[in-house]
């Protein structure tokens, strides 16, 4: 976004130009955005869900109880007429474990720490089907257990935030799982890419298949946006952050390729682009960018590629 009145580049969610002192107007969509964020509340989309998903299992159990004593009651009556004993345990087995699996996946939803966001996550990738081993990929290197800090002399040229990793997801028969990538921030240096999550409670989580950090990502962006703008100052002014455990940076000289990818019309509101990145001798990495801010910064100082698909 730039300044109406001096047309300086505005980073991050400043009301006021840095360099005039205009203030700035928000758009139409940076308005929806907030009012979405404000009616949610702090505490995110993630326990919402939560509860969403616990009282609809709920009416699921009523209904999986109706249907278990209808079939009680009516092979009850058949086996009294010669029905063979066994033919009522192939209709109701079934029904008694939909109703276990759905007894477990409340159970488990009722165990998520959205106070803890990085333990809960930590503790719940132990035992998902990624594992907690999550090596670097080839050209990628993991900040593994050290904490984020910029090298001496290095500087932050511009950020994008929120981004959201292309992913498969497997959720399991809990309805409960974590993603294996949880990255919600590009930060581009003079030397690097950094890639890391700032997060929101129930971040990492699945839900009922449901990726909350994608949700937190659409509906909560201003939160978003104004953690990530207080995080990159505290990089620029020399100390360390904390982050989750796959996050990652690249060497800019190990980029072979970055590829871009923009939104048109209405849907850039909710879809404003998308951008990959191929480091050498490794997979593309590919995010969705959900707010446009500085995307065209970071795009013309890779020297992105445009694709019209990924």
């Amino acid at each position: 976004m730039n300044c109406q009145n001096c047309n300086n580049a505005i980073v991050g969610t400043e009301s006021e130009c840095p360099n005039c002192g205009t203030t700035l107007k928000p758009s139409f969509s940076s308005r929806v955005s907030s009012g979405v964020d404000k009616a949610i509340g702090p505490e995110g989309v993630a326990p919402l869900d939560a509860r969403f998903t616990k009282v609809q299992n709920k009416v699921g159990l009523v209904v999986i109880s109706i249907i278990l004593a209808m079939e009680i009651g009516l092979f009850t009556f058949g086996i009294m007429h010669g029905v063979p004993f066994y033919i009522p345990f192939i209709f109701i087995l079934p029904t008694l474990g939909i109703m276990g699996l759905t007894l477990r996946a409340n159970r488990k939803i009722s165990q998520i720490d959205f106070k803890n966001p990085e333990q809960n996550y930590v503790k719940e990738l132990d035992k998902s089907f990624y594992n907690a081993k999550v090596s670097a990929k080839p050209g990628t290197n993991l900040f593994g257990e050290e904490k984020i800090q910029l090298d001496p002399g290095e500087s932050i040229i511009t950020y994008l935030s929120p981004i959201y990793r292309f992913q498969a997801n497997y959720t399991g028969p809990s309805m409960v799982s974590v993603e294996r990538f949880t990255e919600n921030v590009i930060a581009l240096t003079d030397r690097r890419v950094l890639f890391f999550t700032v997060s929101l409670p129930g971040q990492g989580m699945l839900i009922n298949g449901v990726s909350q950090d994608f949700l937190n990502d659409e509906l909560k962006r201003n939160t978003i946006k104004g953690t990530v703008s207080e995080r990159i100052k505290e990089l620029e002014a020399g100390n360390s952050i904390d982050h989750f455990p796959n996050d990652f940076w690249i060497d800019r000289s190990s980029l072979s390729q970055v590829m871009y990818l923009k939104g048109v019309g209405p849907v850039k509101h909710i879809y404003a682009g998308a951008v990959g990145f191929r480091p050498t001798g490794g997979k593309k990495l590919k995010y969705q960018v959900v707010d446009a801010t500085n995307f065209d910064d970071l795009v013309r100082e890779l020297g992105a590629v445009k694709k019209l698909a990924f």
